[in-house]
């Protein structure tokens, strides 16, 4: 840089402001730490030289440029970027937008060959000097994405020259808030959208993919989308090849340190084509928020849903389905599917936030843990209260060991039972069979696709499509890519058989419960959790109630069949299954899910 050496510690700028310190260096600025000269005040400035160097001179000149017509170049530059400045000198309402307090063009050198701009804003910190040393909790990059989201929203509401979107040019006050600066080099591809590398019109949706790379880096211990984990220190060629493959349409893995809620969101945005996009700025802002708040976050269908010219190999099939939705979807089913089995406690769930589903694309709702917790505290009972009639001893006659049959079946870990699980504000289908070889098959009904997983005795996993007899070959590469763990799923395994030999419930009662007269057997268990079965009279298991503690329901389950023999097809795929593998397997099984119907 050519100015340098021409500030220094203690020279006076805009009149009232000393330099204090350099406290950054970019190619495209320096940025001090000036104070006033009481020293009650901090504040930021920055000098941009116009050029930086002698090179862009020499650039431009073997370009065929004279060096009149080179120094007219820049001199121009400088003009239309202190126009860009000055533009929001007026209008400084958005703390997401580094206000500008004060701008200055002043000639650097005595043959007025080069051009300095100054400014003056808040004192703030780079991005890139906080992510050097620490990585970003999902809940800062989701506070760092709305803050974006609603800079571009203030830019294009106000009609204000649009601002770079790289994390070079983001910076954060003492306040905490992050701000969207007014430098940035154009040449700097790392963030942008396809459209806008192809050189095509500029849409403020190419800015939702800008901010979502962002988002995804920040998830991704700093590193870019299609950036290999292992190298430890990518070259300028590395990072090149990951920029070309994802401007290429390569679909994106979900970022390593990402819940499943914030992946979906986070592909969707970096989705490649804009039509499988967030809309704009102002429904990503919303659906973060929501995701911040603990609410459902309904995705659209056509999301699942992108046009491509022509296909000509499976390689497009993978552009053809939005790699984000397809993530969602197998998280969604394998949250939903261990949450269910494992026995944990539930909390409050978010509330429900419609919007309207392409007529036959998925609507993919994400309930996930929120990202900030909620204050809203769990319930503690079930819906309907239970009336006690009668207390029997249990050990008496009169309910001999063949009345618990099924309770005996479901301990030792040998039974289907399909049904519908009821949790606060939720209903959903469920069948579940279990096998002393410790199989497990789990399916739930998801906007029309009946879709879950399998275990099967020697260990491996699946996932599987009952209808269209398919199943996906869980193998570790792609249980990595989709950033699964089937840890819960082994501890639900051996959960499910919890006992060897019958015991006989700790209480029970003849009562009344939902309009029907059953007889609840209570079992307590060491770890805090109760369930209890609710029999006919000839013992057949109508509800299963779930409690983590004493006063903390979990669920209940209707049960609509039960049955003490696990058929083939539950313990292992059958040979009438289609079996898809890897990642190409992956998104051919996605694709051969049901659509719902159109409500």
């Amino acid at each position: 840089m050519l100015t340098t050496a021409a500030f220094n510690i203690a020279d006076r700028v805009f009149d009232t402001w000393l330099i204090h310190d350099c406290v950054n260096q970019k190619s495209e600025y320096m940025q001090y730490l000036v104070k006033s000269e009481d020293g009650e005040k901090e504040a930021s400035l920055w000098v941009v030289d116009f050029p930086a160097s002698n090179d862009d001179y020499l650039i431009l000149m073997e370009n065929g440029m004279t060096e009149e017509q080179a120094v007219e170049f820049f001199r121009q530059a400088a003009a239309d970027f202190v126009g860009s400045i000055q533009q929001y000198l007026e209008k400084n309402e958005c703390r997401n937008l580094l206000a500008v307090d004060a701008v200055q063009l002043l000639d650097s050198d005595e043959e007025k060959k080069q051009q300095t701009v100054l400014i003056l804003t808040k004192k703030v910190r780079s991005l890139q000097s906080i992510i050097d040393h620490y990585f970003f909790s999902q809940e800062e990059t989701v506070r760092l994405g709305m803050h974006l989201c609603t800079a571009v929203s203030y830019i294009i509401n106000n009609d204000l020259p649009r601002r770079l979107l790289t994390i070079d040019n983001i910076f954060v006050d003492d306040d905490g808030n992050y701000s969207l600066g007014c430098f940035g080099n154009e040449a700097d591809t790392r963030f942008l959208s396809p459209e806008e590398h192809r050189g095509e019109a500029t849409v403020y949706n190419g800015d939702v993919h800008s901010i979502g790379v962002i988002l995804y880096t920040l998830l991704n211990g700093n590193r870019l989308p299609l950036l290999p984990q292992n190298l430890q220190n990518p070259t300028e060629d590395d990072i090149a090849y990951a920029v070309q493959n994802r401007h290429a349409g390569v679909p994106l893995p979900p970022p390593k340190n990402s819940s499943a809620a914030l992946t979906g969101i986070v592909l969707k945005a970096c989705a490649y084509k804009a039509k499988a996009r967030f809309s704009d700025v102002s429904e990503f802002l919303a659906t973060l928020e929501c995701l911040r708040t603990g609410h459902v976050v309904v995705m659209p269908g056509d999301a699942a849903k992108i046009d491509q010219p022509k296909p000509i190999d499976k390689n497009l099939i993978k552009k053809w389905l939005s790699i984000g939705v397809t993530v969602v979807v197998v998280l969604l089913v394998s949250n939903l599917i261990i949450k269910a089995f494992s026995g944990n406690s539930v909390q409050t769930p978010p509330v429900v936030e419609d919007s309207t589903a392409a007529a036959d694309g998925f609507t993919v709702i994400i309930h996930t843990d929120p990202v900030v917790t909620q204050t809203q505290p769990a319930p503690t009972q079930p819906v309907e209260n239970i009336v006690p009639t009668q207390t029997v001893n249990p050990v008496e006659s009169e309910y001999p060991e063949s009345f618990y049959s099924q309770i005996k079946a479901y301990h030792f870990g040998e039974y289907r039972m399909a049904g519908v699980m009821e949790k606060v504000d939720d209903k959903s289908s469920l069948e579940i069979a279990v096998t002393k070889q410790k199989s497990i098959y789990m399916t739930t009904d998801m906007d029309g696709a009946t879709i879950g997983i399998l275990r099967d005795p020697d260990g491996n996993f699946y996932l599987v499509n009952p209808v269209g007899k398919t199943c996906l070959e869980l193998s570790s590469t792609v249980m990595k890519l989709l950033g699964m763990s089937t840890d819960d799923i082994e501890k639900g395994v051996n959960q499910s058989m919890n006992t060897v030999s019958f015991a006989y419930p700790a209480e029970t009662a003849t009562v009344t419960y939902r309009e029907r007269e059953l007889i609840c057997c209570t079992y307590y268990y060491d770890n805090g959790k109760i369930e209890k079965f609710y029999l006919t009279a000839d013992g057949n298991i109508v509800y299963i109630e779930s409690y983590s503690s004493a006063d903390t329901w979990d669920n209940t389950v209707e049960v609509s069949s039960f049955s003490q023999e696990v058929p083939a097809e539950y313990i292992s795929p059958t040979a009438d299954y289609t079996r898809y593998k890897g990642v190409t397997g992956l998104v051919e099984f996605i694709g051969g899910l049901p659509r719902p119907q159109q409500q």
